[in-house]
């Protein structure tokens, strides 16, 4: 009854941030609409001088398949506020339909305990409100991502790299989970996320042409591949916090791409010679489950920068997190304990945006910028958490029976 109390509580939270719309992150929904107004207009999407191309620039710096889209919406007569309206809806079902595509995995015997517990965290998690308010494309890379979570739950792997390959086609960034395939010798999601990127890149070629493709590959693709490390704030990425403790910036790049390649490393070690105890057929499920999770933790983590907005896919490991612990009394309460204390911290950092004020010295202080700079803070060490325990679960799936998830259906 007290989980349902605290769903109510997180309800009437997520319904009047909604009504407020308050806009914490860029307001990239209209660079989007610009830049696709400019093609109509010119037939160039990209801007031609490179040196705009910057970490954060409020520039159109994508695959061209996103404003591919909004450009053939416009062409089919649609206004410029009925695409945001419609893009504000999905936003919202693809969100809750991505928590519950996840959450079906874990049916069992926990799971009415679990459904309160994965509603509170979504309906709290602060990401979400950057990428529903400024209509961020990371909503859709969530669901993609929840899809080929899903399907690689039913060994439908060709079909979980196809969905990974439409997301890379939406953002670059999503084609780190190849080496996943590659690691756990799924070459045939390597085929599929060929195949993903291959069929949306031909829609958005018959709307934008060759031409701003090959641009974007050849020159705006190699820039983003070798961008600086941001230090503003909305960049909760590791690489920051080595940058600000005083790491040069080829050192930390050079520490960015080891860790990015360590769970590739650990997998294809794994893979080659069996670690402790052979994996029952339902341990090997969680086992890839998990590991898809970790991915996930580790390129939000170590990204060179990771904005606050890409947090959003950070949901798929809480539920996991949150699932499997369910089942398993050493980390139930670690995992409460992740979500529950970075879930009040973030809500109470929020006040700040309210006019909180701070006595300090005898004055007055606007808290606002302290309190954002703590919610963006507590965003990483969540990350960190989820990453530490989905490590932990993966050594007990090595050392255990697996009496403590044999309930999951797959």
């Amino acid at each position: 009854m007290l989980l349902w109390f605290g769903c109510y509580e997180a309800a009437c939270y997520f319904f009047e941030r909604i009504r407020i719309n308050e806009i914490f992150g860029f307001h990239d929904w209209y660079i989007f609409v610009a830049h696709a107004k400019q093609f109509l207009s010119t037939g160039i999407l990209y801007e031609r001088d490179l040196t705009l191309y910057a970490p954060s620039a409020p520039i159109y710096k994508f695959p061209p398949l996103f404003d591919a889209i909004l450009i053939f919406f416009f062409n089919m007569g649609f206004s410029q506020e009925k695409i945001r309206y419609g893009a504000l809806f999905i936003h919202f079902f693809l969100y809750f339909l991505s928590a519950f595509i996840c959450l079906q995995y874990f049916r069992g015997k926990n799971y009415y305990f679990l459904l309160p517990l994965t509603a509170i965290t979504a309906l709290t998690f602060e990401p979400f409100f950057d990428n529903y308010t400024s209509a961020q494309m990371e909503i859709y890379i969530l669901f993609l991502l929840t899809l080929s979570f899903f399907t690689l739950a039913k060994n439908r792997i060709f079909i979980s790299g196809l969905f990974i390959g439409i997301a890379a086609a939406i953002k670059i960034y999503p084609i780190y989970f190849a080496g996943y395939y590659f690691a756990r010798k799924k070459y045939s999601g390597l085929a599929g996320i060929m195949a993903g990127f291959a069929i949306v890149t031909v829609f958005s070629l018959l709307i934008t042409g060759a031409s701003e493709h090959l641009f974007y590959f050849t020159n705006i693709l190699p820039i983003l591949l070798t961008e600086d490390i941001s230090g503003r704030g909305e960049n909760i990425s590791i690489t920051r916090l080595f940058i600000t403790l005083g790491a040069s910036a080829s050192i930390t790049n050079i520490a960015c791409d080891v860790l990015l390649a360590l769970p590739i490393i650990i997998l294809l070690y794994q893979s080659r010679k069996q670690i402790g105890k052979p994996l029952t057929e339902t341990q090997q499920a969680i086992f890839n489950l998990v590991w898809f999770a970790i991915f996930i933790t580790t390129l939000l983590l170590t990204m060179k920068n990771s904005w606050w907005n890409y947090q959003i896919l950070l949901l798929i490991p809480l539920i996991v997190c949150l699932g499997l612990s369910i089942n398993n009394r050493r980390f139930r309460i670690s995992s409460l304990a992740v979500i529950v204390f970075s879930n009040l911290i973030i809500f109470w950092c929020n006040l700040g945006k309210l006019d909180v004020f701070i006595m300090y010295a005898g004055k007055m202080l606007d808290a606002s910028a302290l309190l954002t700079h703590i919610m963006l803070q507590t965003g990483f060490l969540r990350g960190l958490a989820t990453f530490l325990i989905l490590i932990l679960l993966v050594i007990k799936l090595q050392t255990s029976n697996c009496g403590d998830y044999k309930r999951l259906s797959h």
